[in-house]
């Protein structure tokens, strides 16, 4: 069952694969340069970035296309669940969808009617359970799901996906004397290490120092590519991103088989 989503999920992956591969040849260029200078405070110090180049759009098209083929599979699977459930394909006047929303609103309760009509009890219910509004930790807007959606419904209908790099502090130690008086690290990279997006100049990192020649510090600075739209999917990490998705929609397509079957 479901195989024209499993094909359609496979191709999807297909497509994060050449995405990912591109991001790595992106890299490897050394877009981003860090500088170190001192700031404008006592005792504090800045890791700047130089911007040599940005990701290319055909970077956004992958990632739309990924998103795509991913959000397809689910409306595929709900026809196919249509077909099953009245002994009828539905024709092309017939609108179904699978629906994905982060409120139980009127709107969903609508969508459920409109959209899974003819499609059994078992399979709404799954298709219920895995909403974003169900999402645990209570924050349906950022579920990987209701981002597969919004990035699906821009890539369509709005603009092509813009995808720019962002940068945050990987790893950072110190030898030497200790104490906060010597080395000190501001709350605002402890609270959110990444900024985003990079431009030229860009701050990835500051820190205050004593200057004690004994010191040694180690600071390594970490990239990535995240999504500059739509505003719903702003600088979350693309690859990571999609490859979330991606296993949600396998989860939902084997939680269906099971009711179904």
């Amino acid at each position: 069952m479901f195989e024209a989503s499993r094909l359609r999920v496979a191709r999807a992956r297909e497509h994060l694969a050449a995405l990912k591969l591109g991001i790595d040849t992106f890299f490897n260029q050394n877009p981003y340069t860090p500088f170190y200078e001192r700031g404008s405070e006592p005792d504090e110090r800045l890791i700047r970035l130089r911007v040599h180049a940005q990701p290319g759009p055909m970077l956004g098209i992958l990632s739309g296309e990924v998103a795509h083929h991913l959000r397809g599979a689910l409306d595929y699977a709900v026809g196919e669940l249509v077909a099953l459930g009245t002994g009828v394909a539905p024709d092309s006047g017939r609108h179904f969808a699978f629906p994905i929303y982060a409120q139980r609103s009127r709107d969903y309760k609508s969508a459920i009617k409109k959209n899974l009509n003819g499609v059994q009890s078992s399979a709404v219910t799954v298709i219920d359970s895995v909403q974003p509004f169900q999402a645990q930790g209570g924050e349906p807007e950022r579920s990987s799901l209701y981002l597969l959606h919004r990035i699906d419904i821009e890539n369509k209908h709005r603009a092509l996906h813009v995808l720019l790099g962002g940068a945050g502090l990987l790893r950072f130690s110190h030898r030497g004397k200790t104490g906060a008086r010597i080395v000190s690290i501001p709350a605002r990279w402890v609270d959110n290490p990444y900024v985003f997006p990079v431009e030229d100049g860009t701050v990835a990192f500051s820190f205050f120092s004593s200057g004690d020649p004994e010191s040694h510090m180690d600071i390594e600075i970490d990239t990535f590519i995240g999504f500059a739209n739509p505003a719903a999917a702003y600088a979350f990490n693309v690859p990571r991103l999609l490859e979330s998705a991606a296993a949600d929609v396998d989860v939902i397509l084997s939680a269906l088989e099971d009711v179904v079957s």
